[in-house]
């Protein structure tokens, strides 16, 4: 990056009662990526890790346990040369016109110790795979490694790996809290036709929620 990384996320404001903000916004650029791809099938799934270092006292009761890391995966477009140019360009305005503000990646780094991304994408008729860390150091990136694709495969995993304590704490921690906020942070993109799935799971609990379904049966889809 050919900026002061350290300096930008410093001073990124992110209070410790949004700590659901760098998820919202990872999620709203899988929404993007879909919307650019022009797929009729987007989908993207997020899936929450707890922190399973302390046990839970009682089996039979649903896991609370703070959730520490979580996983976005969608089939949109991916880390393709422009969409990484536009990655590694602070207050890039790549995605102005969907609504992106290109700081969301900013956020990441204030909440999370630990980012990283695995891409595939379509180039020149053929894939790529496209894998990389971002961390806060210098640099920002790290790890950067581009690959020929034998096989055709479209698909974004995004790791943010490792809350920091004090946005731990303010995290909610069911699959049903998660299911609202995401649901009410997304709504301008749910009252859309071309809107891809968005599916929350819980490994822990065995639980799994597709959002758009939640929204249809709520009183925001009247």
């Amino acid at each position: 990056m050919d900026f002061d990384l350290l300096g930008k996320v410093k001073r990124t404001r992110l209070y410790y009662t949004q700590s659901l903000m760098p998820i919202l916004e990872a999620i709203i650029n899988s929404i993007h990526a879909t919307l650019y791809s022009e797929i009729n099938n987007g989908i993207i799934e997020i899936e929450i890790e707890r922190d399973n270092s302390t046990a839970i006292l009682d089996l039979g009761l649903e896991d609370h346990r703070p959730i520490k890391s979580f996983t976005i995966t969608d089939n949109g477009v991916g880390f393709n040369d422009i969409n990484y140019k536009s990655f590694e360009t602070a207050e890039s305005t790549h995605k102005l016109d969907l609504g992106g503000k290109g700081v969301g990646r900013f956020l990441w780094l204030k909440a999370f110790k630990n980012v990283s991304v695995d891409s595939s994408y379509r180039h020149n008729g053929s894939f790529k795979r496209r894998t990389f860390d971002f961390k806060l150091v210098e640099k920002g990136v790290i790890n950067h490694h581009v690959a020929i694709l034998e096989t055709p495969n479209r698909k974004t995993i995004i790791k943010l790996q490792e809350f920091y304590p004090d946005y731990q704490k303010t995290c909610p921690s069911t699959i049903e809290e998660l299911t609202d906020k995401i649901m009410q942070h997304c709504l301008s993109y749910l009252i859309k036709e071309n809107c891809p799935l968005i599916i929350l799971s819980d490994p822990n609990n065995h639980k799994k929620i597709t959002i758009n379904d939640i929204y249809n049966n709520s009183s925001f889809n009247i």
